[in-house]
C-alpha cells in the first residue's frame, strides 16, 4: 500500500495482496480496487488454474481436478492423475477428495509410487501393484523386500485399482482417498513421492529404477529425475548463473534464479 503523500491516512485503492516464491521460482500479483473472497477460480473453458489478486486473475497452470495432468517420472515412465472433489466441496480445502492416478510404464514390470513427508524410501506408504495381482498399500520398513510390510485389510481402502501388463506395456491405475486417518495426507499443494518398478513382475530390489520426486496437485509445477544413488544434499546453487539446482539423484534442473546469489 501507498499514500497520496506523506500523511499516514486511508489508502483508497493504492493497495493490494501478493504471492511470492523466495525461492524465485514466481510471482503473481494485481492491482485492486476492493477485496475478494474467493482467491482461486478454476476456468473451465481450458482447465486452467486462475489465481484472483483483486479484480485481476492471472492464469498459472492446468486444473488437475478438471482434466488428468501428467509427468514424465522417467523415460518410458508416465504418470498421470486427476484430483476428485466432492460436491459442495473445494480442492484447496477438502473433506472427501481423492485423487486417481495412472502409471503407464513401456515394459513389463512391478511398479509404485510413494507419498512420503521426507522424500526417502523408509517411513514413506507406497502403492504396488504387482502384474496378476490388485494393487495394496504398503508400509515401508526398509530397503530389503522383507520389510515391504503390506497394511491391514482396514486400511485397504483403494477404489478401481488394477495392474495390466500386455504387449510390453504395464499400466497400473488406482483411487486414493487424499486424507486418512494414520496416514501420510496428500496435499492439493507440494507434496513429496518416490516411484520406483521393477525389472519383471516378481517384487524384488529395484536396483536404480526409482526416484523421489516434488510435486504440486495444484498443476503449478514438477521436478523430478531419474536417480542411481541417493542424495543427501538435494538443493544445490550454481554460482554461474545465479540459479537454482534442484538435484534428483545424479540429476539436477534449474527451476529458477537463486536469490540468495543474486537481487530477485
Amino acid at each position: 500500500a501507498h499514500g497520496s503523500d506523506a500523511t499516514l491516512a486511508y489508502h483508497g485503492g493504492s493497495r493490494s495482496s501478493f504471492s511470492l516464491n523466495l525461492s524465485g521460482s514466481g510471482f503473481v500479483g494485481g492491482t485492486a480496487t476492493e477485496p475478494t473472497e474467493n482467491p482461486v477460480t478454476n476456468d473451465e473453458a481450458d482447465g486452467s488454474v486462475a489465481v484472483v489478486q483483486g479484480n485481476e486473475q492471472e492464469q498459472v497452470g492446468p486444473d488437475c481436478t478438471v482434466n488428468f495432468c501428467e509427468n514424465d517420472l522417467a523415460s518410458g515412465f508416465l504418470q498421470k492423475y486427476k484430483i476428485n472433489v466432492p460436491e459442495g466441496q473445494n480442492a484447496a480445502n477438502c473433506e472427501g477428495c481423492s485423487i486417481t492416478m495412472e502409471l503407464i510404464f513401456e515394459g513389463e514390470a512391478w511398479l509404485s509410487i510413494a507419498f512420503s513427508e521426507d522424500g526417502k524410501m523408509i517411513g514413506s506408504e507406497a502403492v504396488i501393484g504387482i502384474p496378476g495381482s490388485i494393487p495394496q498399500k504398503y508400509m515401508l520398513g526398509g530397503y530389503d523386500v522383507s520389510v515391504i510390510q503390506l497394511m491391514p485389510e482396514e486400511q485397504q481402502t483403494l477404489t478401481d485399482a488394477s495392474i495390466t501388463a500386455t504387449n510390453g506395456q504395464t499400466i497400473m491405475k488406482f483411487t486414493k482417498l487424499m486424507s486418512e486417518p494414520g496416514e501420510i495426507e496428500i496435499l492439493f499443494g507440494d507434496n513429496e513421492f518416490l516411484w520406483a518398478h521393477g525389472s519383471d513382475a516378481t517384487l524384488a530390489y529395484h536396483g536404480g529404477s526409482r526416484s523421489s520426486f516434488s510435486l504440486n496437485l495444484s498443476g503449478s509445477g514438477f521436478v523430478g529425475g531419474t536417480a542411481t544413488e541417493p542424495t543427501e544434499n538435494p538443493v544445490t546453487n550454481d554460482e554461474a548463473d545465479g540459479s537454482v539446482a534442484v538435484v534428483q539423484g545424479n540429476e539436477q534442473e534449474q527451476v529458477g534464479p537463486d536469490c540468495t546469489v543474486n537481487f530477485c
